[in-house]
């Protein structure tokens, strides 16, 4: 009888443990951010050897670089002038394997503006790499950005920096699991052609740690282009075999009757391939070779527009995706439709195995997802509400971290692929009170279900102004 209790008590408590699934939320850091530092198509966040990196606008409109080591940070300036320009001139950074740190920011069709720290873990000092953009840099025209003589004929050809390309805009920086940079970013195709005949094509660049320099991958300029429609807000993703995976939109090019309005509200798909070669070769996700440039009769959109039922509403889908991939290399990726007129018309996610799933819905709205060894899903939404899944996205369980949202969230990506915790930013965006702050996530490595865990606990706070 007491062999039996002593049982019964035993799987109350493992049952406890599996269920509570306890949480340690760490807040690493705060700190003052201009109401523009919105970095949806950016990656301004990165660890490297257990240093934290955040790159951001202060409210006075300059570009900084904070960086923990241990318990302190440290703050550095990289540019004092970055403009007032929300979704497009916010950061990205990240460190090479010898620990140099690169830092790219205040673009939108702009020359690149990107910076290097003279020392490897030292953000003391910087050396720019970019292209001279005027004595007011950041703007995407020359006139306003004082740019003329030598800088105008520069700003017009295929760019003079050290990474390839020229009138950059939506840079998205990252490495794979060997510690290699790749930057996917927009950029122009015919450079010195009027504002709307430009040709806005797609570039992926990596970089070399030896010889110190930036070369296009596949050896072509650019990646993806096309005549009639434009790829936007590519990401990449590399996942536990190194392959890469990179997801985008294509929408119609800017015309001069309807500018943007042409990308937002005419059909627009999003698209994925890979490369298992560091991007020398590209396929899509049924394994076609995708020749170099990628066009878009080429790619397989990972959904058709007409999921969307009334368009007319609101447009299609929004520039730019998410992608993360299961430890066994199956991608994931999400998508952003511009209208909700629908119920099932939501934030969403897809997978492929043979063929893409029909799309699931993001739980709360979510618009980050992390995939950890095990294969449990975490969708991070701007409550800040954490939302973790064992069986592929069809059933959730939901923890509150922070309920004084919305927040903008993006996650360190770097830090996710090494580590089953979870590294992100939370910005709020709330005028001259706006901020930014560093949450890690600590898991637990217990067996996982599906139950509603209890709050976080341990609440840690180790905040700077």
């Amino acid at each position: 009888m007491h062999s039996i209790r002593v049982i019964l008590i035993l799987f109350t408590l493992l049952q406890a443990a599996y269920t509570q699934e306890p949480i340690e939320v760490i807040i690493e850091g705060k700190f003052q951010a201009h109401e523009s530092n919105i970095a949806r198509f950016n990656s301004p966040l990165t660890t490297a050897n257990n240093i934290i990196y955040l790159a951001y606008i202060t409210p006075d409109l300059k570009t900084v670089v904070a960086q923990k080591k241990g318990p302190n940070w440290h703050i550095s300036t990289v540019s004092e002038i970055t403009q007032d320009n929300p979704w497009h001139n916010a950061p990205s950074i990240t460190v090479d394997e010898q620990g140099y740190v690169h830092i790219l920011y205040n673009m939108h069709a702009t020359p690149w503006q990107y910076s290097m720290s003279s020392k490897p873990g030292d953000i003391s000092n910087w050396l720019f790499r970019g292209q001279f953009a005027g004595e007011n840099p950041g703007l995407g025209s020359t006139g306003p950005s004082d740019c003329t003589g030598d800088c105008y004929n520069e700003w017009i050809s295929e760019g003079t920096a050290d990474i390839p390309g020229n009138q950059v805009g939506y840079a998205f920086m990252t490495t794979d699991r060997n510690g290699k940079i790749y930057v996917a970013f927009r950029e122009c195709f015919y450079c010195d052609a009027s504002y709307h005949q430009r040709q806005r094509s797609g570039g992926i660049v990596t970089y070399n740690v030896e010889t110190k320099s930036w070369r296009r991958v596949g050896g072509i300029r650019p990646w993806a282009t096309d005549s009639v429609y434009s790829p936007l807000g590519h990401h990449l993703f590399f996942d536990r075999n190194n392959r890469m995976h990179v997801s985008w939109v294509w929408g119609h090019h800017y015309t001069e009757e309807e500018s943007s309005d042409a990308f937002w509200f005419n059909p627009n798909y999003p698209s994925y391939a890979f490369s298992d070669d560091g991007g020398k070769t590209f396929f899509t996700a049924s394994g076609k070779k995708m020749n170099l440039p990628i066009d878009f009769t080429e790619s397989e959109p990972v959904i058709d527009a007409n999921w969307i039922q009334n368009p007319q509403e609101n447009g299609y889908f929004w520039g730019y995706t998410e992608i993360t991939a299961m430890p066994d290399g199956t991608p994931y990726i999400l998508i952003f439709p511009r209208t909700e007129s629908k119920p099932e018309v939501r934030k969403a996610f897809l997978y492929y195995k043979q063929k893409w799933s029909q799309p699931l819905a993001l739980p709360w709205g979510g618009e980050d997802m992390v995939i950890d060894s095990k294969g449990i899903i975490t969708v991070i939404s701007s409550g800040i509400r954490v939302h973790r899944s064992e069986d592929g996205g069809l059933t959730w369980k939901n923890s509150e971290i922070d309920m004084t949202g919305p927040y903008n969230i993006i996650v360190d990506y770097n830090f996710v692929n090494h580590s089953d915790d979870i590294r992100f930013l939370a910005f709020k965006q709330d005028g001259a009170d706006s901020f930014v702050r560093i949450y890690t996530l600590k898991f637990s490595h217990s067996k996982f279900d599906t139950l509603p865990p209890a709050p976080p606990q341990n609440i840690r706070t180790n905040t700077q102004h």
